[in-house]
């Protein structure tokens, strides 16, 4: 692949007019498009056989969103090169993003039946089950392309892809781990290592490890300052930080307009600046910000679920419940929009929907953990229902056991459902898992004496926001059990995470420790945190909670 490959957002439009955003490499800059593609058109009437200007001009056609053009000119291209493999993932992707799922195949198995290597057919092997929403025979079909072939990061970054889809951030890690430590990779700043960055980012990101995750991401803005994936991520990245004013604040908005000029059309992006105008006080402008990209974009999902979680977190339910439905509405076949409905919908007292969302949630989505835990948590707040509620929980874990998430969540489930030593047995395991020290994770006793261990090494402990969810719902539990030596001790752990989380989200930290001093029994300590938490532009639901601390210590 090109040095010079830059990565491009699209607007793919299906047959129902549906807009789907999707990142496309091309091997310039597009600049001059008009001009370009002028160019280009002109050279091929000229040369017919010559495929390298036709793959070019396929990729500007892409660029200007004339798709059924494009998809003639990459077939065309393909007819001349069958085995240019890139060419073929590339319009796959276009097909499966059209919403044209048969024809992608169709194509993907081609190229399986045509290659002789038998590493490309696992890969494109792959690609099917992905495109037919089998994700866990994905991830065997893209390990076994990495084992026949592992000097070929290629299929690396597709396996880690998959498994950071399947909630699994610690394998998608163990298959990044792989290209670090093979010889044969040649350092370079193409796109296929750039994606190494952004999935170690992101899985390290799942797992809680901000201060990894931040240095990846990092490294990946020094070598390519230009890529949407890295740019939209480095803009939350600073937002989060509250980074958004001052001169840090005008850096932030610099890389935004960067991120703008490469992809004006990227929802993500809009969403990013959105939240920098948010987290500067500017709440109603964040809110514009999205307002105007719907009405501008009104078939485009992500637009409709980015400015739903923006009304939610801004306290406005009601509107927001309009907007998640409308994203529901339009693409009901994303993950993070039937989260988005799992949230949203309870908090706008419009919970006769949710039956029917978790069921087809689960029907889409049964390879990934969190949607079993949402579920359960659902069903046993909204509904009442505790039996089904844990037992809905507990596939989770069973998904994926050495996960230390899946047993916390499904953890606070049983504190929620008022099973307090089920719910202590389960936290108190995936807290063994949350330590990476040896001593700590090679026993699968859940023994205060294997607790206490991993306490004492708790450096070894990176996944600070876990650690506080997990110390918490443990010294909850304990609560409910009048046990209060080990109740305070669990919040004591859980209040100092809260001081490390500090360093990456100063917002949320306060309002951890507003929650922990308030069971502690320091109401003075517990209000002046919520105050921080607040002044620092802490948004709904968690607001709502510290407003109504505030109000009721001030009384």
């Amino acid at each position: 692949m090109s040095r010079n490959t830059t990565t491009w957002v699209v607007s793919i439009p299906q047959s129902s007019g549906v807009e789907i955003n999707a990142y496309l490499n091309v091997d310039n800059k597009p600049i001059r498009q008009q001009q370009k593609l002028k160019t280009l058109k002109e050279y091929i009437r000229k040369h017919p056989k010559g495929w390298k200007k036709r793959l070019e001009l396929a990729q500007m056609l892409c660029i200007q969103g004339s798709w059924e053009e494009a998809i003639a000119q990459y077939s065309l291209v393909l007819k001349q090169q069958p085995q240019l493999i890139n060419v073929q993932l590339t319009l796959g992707k276009i097909l499966h993003c059209m919403g044209r799922e048969e024809e992608a195949i169709k194509l993907y198995q081609k190229g399986l039946n045509s290659s002789n290597n038998l590493a490309s057919q696992k890969h494109l092997q792959g690609l099917i089950e992905i495109t037919n929403r089998k994700y866990h025979q994905a991830a065997i079909e893209f390990e076994s392309a990495a084992s026949l072939e592992p000097s070929n990061i290629a299929h690396w970054n597709a396996l880690a892809k998959t498994q950071i889809a399947l909630e699994a951030p610690h394998k998608a890690l163990e298959a990044l781990s792989a290209v670090s430590l093979n010889d044969s990779f040649e350092a370079t700043n193409s796109t296929k290592f750039i994606t190494q960055f952004i999935h170690t980012h992101d899985a390290l990101l799942q797992l809680g490890d901000l201060e990894a995750a931040q240095k990846s991401l990092q490294q990946a803005y020094l070598l390519t300052p230009e890529d949407i994936q890295v740019l939209h991520r480095m803009a939350d990245l600073r937002c989060r930080l509250k980074l958004v004013n001052g001169k840090p604040g005008k850096h932030t908005k610099q890389i935004i307009r960067d991120a703008l000029k490469i992809a004006p059309k990227a929802a993500e992006v809009y969403n990013s600046l959105s939240y920098y105008y948010i987290f500067r006080g500017e709440w109603e402008q964040g809110i514009s910000i999205l307002e105007k990209f719907i009405a501008e974009h009104s078939y485009n999902p992500l637009g409709w679920y980015y400015y739903a979680i923006c009304l939610f977190h801004t306290g406005k339910n009601r509107t927001a419940a309009e907007a998640i439905l409308q994203a529901y509405k339009l693409y009901p076949q994303d993950c993070e929009i039937y989260r988005g409905l799992c949230e949203i919908l309870p908090a706008s007292g419009q919970v006769n929907l949710l039956p029917e969302i978790i069921h087809k949630m689960l029907n889409l989505f049964s390879d990934r953990w969190s949607v079993w835990t949402i579920a359960g948590k659902v069903l046993v707040e909204n509904f009442q229902q505790t039996q089904k509620g844990c037992t809905l929980s507990a596939k989770a874990i069973e998904l994926q056991p050495c996960l230390a998430d899946t047993w916390f969540h499904h953890g606070r489930v049983l504190v929620l459902a008022g099973e307090y030593h089920l719910a202590i047995e389960n936290l108190k395991q995936g807290w063994l898992k949350l330590s990476i020290a040896d001593d700590c994770i090679n026993s699968t006793s859940v023994s205060q004496i294997s607790v206490d261990c991993c306490i004492l090494n708790s450096d070894a402990i990176a996944s600070i926001p876990q650690s506080i969810f997990a110390a918490f719902w443990l010294g909850k539990s304990y609560q409910q059990l009048n046990d209060n030596i080990n109740s305070d001790r669990w919040w004591k752990i859980a209040l100092n995470y809260s001081h490390q989380l500090s360093r990456f989200d100063a917002t949320n930290a306060y309002y951890w420790q507003g929650r922990i001093f308030t069971e502690l029994g320091n109401t003075k300590a517990s209000y002046i945190a919520y105050q921080k938490a607040c002044s620092g532009q802490l948004l709904y639901p968690a607001r709502q909670d510290a407003e109504l601390a505030i109000s009721e210590y001030k009384k």
